[in-house]
């Protein structure tokens, strides 16, 4: 289709600088541009493939809520801000459920603090099988978010104070991307 339709410039994001059927990918078009999600995927897919790769930064804006604007800053964590989020496909290849389960069990005294309380939640957003294996212990510490549209998932993820990558391979320090 791509060479029926014949563009000026065809532009593929990587996020896996090792994908196994790139010299595929680069046949779809004779002017594809190669870009990336993250400096570190760019150098090692320019490595890989000996070609100039760029890389971008991709930003979602979501709207701070009205209610937000006013709170005062002492009271903005908590009302505003709460917990911490994990993103992407349930998959244990991708992010270490078991280390952020046992994590946040050795830290139940603090959690159930009701003042740490008030701030810490973490929501799990993904889709895929239930492989997460989230102890019931930890159930009234962590929301699980399936398949959400595109602007729920971001404006959970905006409300939360960061992303925890809890990523379960090395391999997304020198040649992956995680969309965390």
């Amino acid at each position: 289709l791509i060479k029926a339709m014949q563009p000026k410039l065809t532009i593929c994001i990587v996020h896996n600088a090792n994908y196994e059927h790139m010299d595929k990918l680069l046949a779809i078009s004779p002017r594809m541009e190669l870009v990336t999600l993250s400096p570190h995927v760019a150098s090692a897919l320019a490595r890989n493939t000996g070609r100039k790769v760029d890389w971008m930064l991709a930003v979602y804006p979501v709207p701070l809520e009205d209610h937000c604007t006013k709170v005062p800053a002492d009271k903005f964590l908590g009302m505003c801000l709460r917990g911490f989020a994990m993103q992407g496909k349930f998959s244990n290849l991708r992010r270490n459920y078991t280390s952020m389960w046992r994590q946040i069990s050795q830290k139940l005294d603090e959690v159930s603090d009701p003042q740490i309380g008030r701030v810490f939640h973490m929501h799990v957003l993904g889709k895929g099988p239930d492989r997460l294996a989230l102890p019931p212990s930890l159930a009234q510490y962590v929301t699980i978010h399936r398949r959400l549209q595109y602007r729920a998932f971001y404006t959970v993820i905006a409300r939360t104070v960061a992303l925890v990558p809890s990523l379960a391979s090395a391999k997304y320090f020198t040649e992956k991307f995680s969309s965390t």
